[in-house]
């Protein structure tokens, strides 16, 4: 368990000291505590939970209430923030390098078999479908 869990499990801020994590470790073992629970199913609820804050503030008192190290914040630079006035979008005028076609993996050049494949073939096994059903469904009905 980290420092970091044991805090949040007790529900005190990080640093705080030894009588408010002892204060917050108390309240929160006797809201958890398996003897207030009715039933068996609840009572096993009721003992993890109550396990679970007797660890964290067992990790608590063994490392000395650790306080955690600030940490640094970092800032954008003024000319990356963004603002209501700028726009992370390119403007109109400057060209991209790609295509938005080049992006997505589209090529244009078609070769003689994509356009057989696409223009012949296909749409032929398509007529052909429709005209094989078609003749089924007369069979069928006895034309």
């Amino acid at each position: 368990m980290t420092d970091e869990e044991a805090y949040r499990t007790l529900a005190v801020e990080p640093g705080s000291d030894a009588k408010a994590v002892q204060q917050a470790y108390r309240l929160k073992a006797l809201e958890a505590h398996p003897d207030r629970a009715g039933s068996d199913t609840e009572r096993a609820v009721f003992t993890k939970r109550f396990m679970k804050i007797r660890d964290a503030y067992a990790h608590l008192r063994d490392s000395g209430f650790p306080v955690p190290e600030p940490q640094e914040v970092v800032e954008d630079p003024p000319e990356l923030r963004r603002t209501y006035q700028r726009s992370f979008a390119k403007p109109w005028d400057e060209d991209e390098e790609f295509s938005q076609a080049e992006k997505l993996g589209f090529k244009f050049a078609w070769s003689p078999e994509q356009v057989l494949l696409w223009g012949v073939v296909i749409p032929g096994g398509a007529l052909g479908t429709v005209w094989f059903l078609r003749f089924l469904i007369r069979v069928l009905h006895g034309e």
